[in-house]
């Protein structure tokens, strides 16, 4: 460990050494050589790039003060209770945004006041509420906020860099740096969470957590220690409580997408006046045991090609019939909603990773734009065309 950290930290010390050991001055520390060349080093570069992300997301982050009181009882200031969570600005609106925070839920009357990243105080209102994950949508008036770019998780591996800003114990903006471990996780009745190492605390609920592009991809929920001290006894396996109170390093988080689901009447993501072609149909289809063991895939089955339309994109790349969609624009695709995803983020060209006859190819695929065509809710009908397949029972890497 010791000659890990030298590179980094070490210093030279020169001392003068007069006759007089009286006389001796103080030691002056000099940064010697290997930390001059440290400062230019891809640890620096990394450590640049995260206080960039950190300083682009932190304005989106702000703090919910929660005052509830029962309804029609107004009187006694005693009878009031007072608590803070973390919000996170989620869409502008003419008067100002929306915020996406834990709410609160039964016969309660609520004073709502939302502190920005400046300090300033805005009064809010609860718009809705849902009770899975235990999320309120706030309407704030005079605030101003962009909210960051929403990303979505079904395209991140177990092991991405997750980045979380959050309140902790009052501490506004703390943020912590972290991995995703897990997805698909159910804590109580609240499912498909994504599990994070970042450390999260009281007051931390409610903070934006975001891949390393600075992309949304959830909302900070809970630890599983906090979890295990607070949850009704139903949410915590029997028996496990005192264990589950000593957990270190895991977190809970609810994917942006689900969190754009609940709140579907209100929320709309801003979707680009075109939309990609691509030019193909595809399928989940399972994959031999022994070529996944040989290629070390995570997942039981991949995206499979079944029809590649002439003179289009995926036609024009070489793209065929039969080929498995392993990636796409440096995003893994492990399904049909990771491609639909990863057809969203590329820009006007990105490589795809293609599985064809036990061996891996690449094809750099050029888009075409046609209109954008709205459904009912005003998204996006996607131009991959999915078949009913088979579940990937694999892709939670369990």
């Amino acid at each position: 460990m010791v000659a890990f950290l030298l590179p980094f930290f070490l210093l030279t010390l020169q001392v003068d050494r007069p006759g007089n050991e009286g006389d001796s001055p103080p030691p002056v520390l000099i940064p010697s050589p290997l930390e001059m060349i440290a400062r230019d080093s891809a640890l620096g570069s990394a450590e640049t790039e995260v206080i960039r992300l950190y300083r682009h997301l932190r304005p989106a982050l702000v703090r919910v003060d929660y005052q509830l009181g029962s309804k029609g009882d107004a009187s006694a200031e005693g009878g009031k209770k007072e608590y803070f969570v973390s919000g996170v600005v989620v869409q502008e609106t003419a008067a100002g945004c929306l915020v996406v925070a834990p709410g609160f839920h039964g016969e309660l009357q609520a004073t709502i006041q939302i502190t920005d990243f400046q300090g300033d105080h805005f009064s809010a209102k609860q718009l809705a509420t849902e009770t899975v994950y235990g999320l309120s949508l706030l309407e704030v008036s005079g605030l101003h906020l962009e909210p960051p770019p929403f990303g979505f998780c079904q395209t991140l591996p177990v092991g991405s860099f997750t980045l979380v800003i959050g309140n902790g114990f009052g501490l506004n903006g703390s943020f912590s740096l972290g991995f995703l471990s897990g997805k698909g996780r159910r804590l109580g009745g609240a499912p498909e969470l994504l599990q994070l190492t970042n450390s999260l605390n009281l007051g931390d609920g409610g903070g934006l957590v975001s891949d390393r592009r600075g992309f949304l991809i959830g909302i900070a929920m809970t630890s599983l220690r906090e979890a295990a001290q607070l949850a009704p006894t139903n949410a915590v396996p029997q028996g496990r409580a005192h264990e589950m109170s000593r957990a270190e390093g895991v977190g809970f988080a609810v994917p942006v997408h689900e969190m754009l689901a609940t709140f579907s009447e209100f929320l709309r993501p801003a979707l680009p006046n075109s939309r990609p072609l691509l030019g193909v149909s595809v399928q989940v289809t399972a994959i031999e045991p022994q070529l996944r063991r040989r290629l070390g895939l995570p997942s039981q089955a991949l995206v499979q090609v079944l029809q590649v339309s002439d003179e289009m994109p995926a036609a024009q790349a070489g793209v065929q019939v039969g080929d498995y969609i392993l990636g796409f624009g440096g995003f893994p695709v492990e399904s049909l909603e990771c491609l639909q995803t990863a057809m969203d983020l590329v820009p006007r060209q990105g490589v795809m990773v293609l599985l064809r006859e036990g061996k891996v190819v690449e094809s750099t695929i050029v888009w075409r734009t046609g209109p954008n065509e709205k459904g009912a809710a005003g998204g996006r009908i996607p131009e991959v065309l999915a078949v009913p397949a088979i579940k990937d029972q694999d892709k939670d890497g369990g």
